[in-house]
């Protein structure tokens, strides 16, 4: 009975590790579609692409600041 409570405990871990690990890349893959958009729009505003990150750190282009990657930071 025990070793059959570990085994599933062991699974059931290894499956939040997983679920975990999935979220914080899908997370990255969205930030990064933020930063693309934003990038996309100041192009189009100022007719130039931005030199910097801290350009389209504006309240058009990301109003809610530039995201961090919880995958690496």
């Amino acid at each position: 009975m025990i070793t059959l409570i570990g085994i599933l405990a062991t699974l059931i871990i290894n499956r939040i590790a997983t679920s975990s690990d999935a979220a914080r890349i899908k997370s990255c893959n969205h930030n990064r579609t933020q930063l693309n958009s934003a990038l996309e729009r100041y192009a189009i505003t100022n007719g130039a692409l931005a030199t910097s990150i801290s350009d389209i750190d504006a309240i058009d282009y990301l109003p809610e600041g530039i995201p961090v990657c919880p995958v690496d930071g």
